[in-house]
């Protein structure tokens, strides 16, 4: 969600909706009202001891050395349980949002073995390939590399102070979710299925075991079809719903991706209804305008796609 990042630098108001729960993490980071000071003497009270007598998962070992998760485990449960104290984001938010950044890839303070992606491959392929390639679990001082990452990621003065209000849950209830802003949303920005580029839940099991969401997420929270005729019904059915949160001159802004499956080459939205969407525009001063960025959390399997 760096729309709502955006918005903010804008001085606008947002609305942020994603089924994801690292999603809404990071969402809630990017609207925090803390300069990096706060951040890093927050950092400093959180736990340093390693947790003891904690029995290592196969699967988490595969990425993680086994100091690594000790050590998260009670850095863990004390962020958790900060942010839910939290009465708007702050800094539990974004050391947790930061603690997801780094928690794999290839840069100096990213915790797990060598990875070129942004998620999380499977353990059994991991580990097939760390040993092919010689690669081992980094034993990292976890701290140090959150100071690393924060001293990048946030700004010493925070931006513009707006009001923001970030849900986790699915774009199919986002009347629900919203029902008060009804006819007040200036712009909504939304991207539309990746398609089958990448399985959302599945490539962030690492993320939701830190996390700890493993028996609160499903799969099935993501929706996911190989029918055309499914998939834009559901699409056409959003985006209904969607206008009905716009003001009379307000604007739904899509970024869609290619299509390609099989013998055949299509775009996503030409399989979609969308002549009741009006032309890119928007009116009104920045600290008037609300902005709702909508992620749709579906992938449409057996065909691949980018983005464009």
């Amino acid at each position: 969600m760096g729309t709502l990042l955006a918005a903010r630098a804008l001085g606008m108001n947002s609305l942020g909706l994603d089924i994801a729960p690292e999603a809404e993490i990071c969402s809630r980071a990017k609207v925090a009202q803390v300069t990096r000071s706060e951040v890093m003497r927050y950092l400093e009270r959180l736990p340093a001891h390693p947790a003891k007598d904690i029995k290592l998962r196969r699967d988490v070992g595969a990425l993680l050395h086994p100091h690594t998760v000790r050590s998260l485990i009670p850095m863990r449960s004390r962020l958790l349980a900060d942010m839910a104290k939290e009465s708007e984001p702050g800094c539990a938010s974004v050391v947790l949002a930061a603690l997801l950044g780094i928690l794999h890839g290839h840069a100096s303070f990213s915790l797990s073995v060598p990875s070129a992606h942004a998620f999380a491959m499977a353990p059994s392929y991991v580990r097939k390939y760390a040993e092919k390639n010689g690669l081992t679990r980094p034993i990292r001082d976890i701290r140090a590399c959150l100071r690393a990452k924060i001293e990048r990621c946030i700004p010493e003065t925070p931006g513009p102070r707006v009001e923001s209000k970030i849900i986790r849950g699915s774009a199919t209830d986002i009347l629900t979710h919203f029902a008060s802003y009804i006819g007040k949303v200036d712009v909504i920005l939304t991207s539309p299925p990746y398609l089958s580029a990448q399985t959302y839940y599945k490539d962030n099991w690492l993320r939701h075991w830190l996390l700890d969401v493993e028996n609160t997420v499903s799969q099935g929270e993501y929706l996911q079809t190989a029918s055309v005729t499914k998939y834009s019904t559901l699409v056409e059915t959003i985006l209904d719903k969607c206008s009905k949160l716009l003001r009379p001159e307000g604007r739904l802004i899509c970024i869609a991706g290619d299509v390609r499956a099989a013998a055949r080459s299509s775009r996503p939205f030409s399989i979609i209804n969308t002549t009741a969407i009006p032309p890119l525009g928007v009116q009104g001063t920045p600290g008037s305008i609300w902005l709702l960025t909508l992620y749709l959390a579906i992938t449409y399997q057996d065909c691949w796609g980018r983005q464009i």
